[in-house]
């Protein structure tokens, strides 16, 4: 058995001009726009030849795994059954859509046979450049680095927006330590990380926001957030299930929401005549995630409460006002960036516990007389 594909150029001419220039966007690469698609596919060529150390930082666990695979079967790798939406076959066709990304293996990939297999290929060429970087060491050295981008997006997911020093330092204690230098470089090189953030500055001081905090907010508006309280501390754990893009915080009291709004939920006109296929459950998942996690954000809350609730169908006042009180009982329990990540409920219990102390100097004097 030989590879199919000898050279990295046997990979990447099956893909299109703007694939090209997005992996070559993703390694950094120089290159103009006007290039032609030759042109282009000697400068990807070369980047992935030139390049493996940076390559090794761009890729997960997950992806290393699945080019193993393929280097140990002369270049080819078989996902099964592509229907599974769950488990390892899940994580396997993930890992093939960030090596069509990159143009690591053949596009014909993304065709599925009839059993729901999907085969993926990768070139000789390519296997011995990266070949050196798959092994024990370094396999166990990129769960490292996904728990860090992990860690990194869960920060993003409950605060919104960081100082990249008070960002480290708060990776860096949950994992137990971290070089500053490691940070950066999976800063700049995850993949996985590439949609999840944008760094914004103040003068000369450099700020790592979430991929939406523009939508919102100014980034001058950070230094009145959390008067008096320092970010709220999560767990690890807390802080990795929160990089999951299915998270949907406090489910004890989200399923409850869930379950009570289905019966009320009006499906668009519009959404009906573009996908009548589609069962009506699709888009109310859809509906209620994007819901939860804009009234999260925003500080137009309100606006957004009404605005969900206009998109139900209720028979009368009790209905609606149950449901009111089940999604702002939601609200003030879930994270909020301006409270440090602190929901409105812990905000205010601060508060009330603040009012309360009696000031030293008080209680001394009191104690005087």
């Amino acid at each position: 058995m030989e590879y199919k594909f000898k050279k990295i150029k046997d990979i990447i001419k099956s893909y299109k001009k703007d694939d090209i220039i997005s992996a070559c966007d993703i390694l950094n690469l120089d290159y103009k726009k006007s290039w032609k698609k030759e042109a282009l596919m000697a400068a990807l060529e070369e980047g992935l030849v030139k390049y493996p150390t940076e390559l090794y930082y761009v890729l997960s666990h997950d992806e290393l795994v699945v080019l193993e695979k393929m280097f140990k079967n002369m270049g080819s790798f078989i996902v099964k059954d592509t229907r599974i939406e769950v488990g390892s076959s899940y994580r396997e066709i993930e890992a093939f859509n960030t090596l069509c990304d990159l143009c690591l293996i053949d596009s014909a990939v993304e065709n599925i046979d009839e059993e729901g297999a999907m085969v993926g290929y990768v070139s000789e060429e390519f296997a011995n450049v990266f070949s050196p970087f798959i092994d024990e060491n370094r396999m166990s050295h990129a769960t490292y680095l996904d728990e860090t981008a992990a860690l990194i997006k869960g920060c993003l997911y409950y605060y919104g927006a960081m100082h990249i020093d008070e960002l480290y330092d708060v990776v860096q204690k949950k994992l137990g330590g971290l070089d500053k230098k490691l940070f950066t470089r999976v800063l700049s090189y995850k993949y996985s990380l590439s949609d999840a953030f944008l760094p914004m500055y103040i003068g000369e001081e450099e700020y790592i926001v979430d991929r939406d905090f523009p939508v919102y907010f100014e980034i001058k508006e950070i230094y009145r957030w959390g008067k008096g309280m320092g970010y709220r501390n999560y767990s690890k754990e807390d802080l990795m299930a929160a990089a999951d893009p299915l998270f949907i915080e406090n489910m004890k009291l989200f399923s409850p929401l869930y379950d009570y709004f289905k019966k009320f939920f009006i499906q668009d006109q519009e959404s009906l005549e573009l996908f009548p296929e589609m069962p009506k459950d699709f888009f109310y998942d859809i509906y209620m995630a994007d819901t939860v996690d804009i009234l999260r954000i925003t500080p137009l809350s309100s606006e957004i409460i009404q605005d969900f609730l206009s998109n139900m169908e209720f028979r009368n006042n009790d209905e609606l006002e149950k449901g009111l009180n089940l999604l702002t009982g939601y609200y003030n329990n879930i994270s909020r960036w301006e409270n440090r990540g602190y929901t409105p409920s812990e905000v205010k219990s601060r508060k009330l516990e603040k009012s309360n102390v009696i000031p030293m100097k008080a209680y001394l004097g009191k104690k005087k007389n």
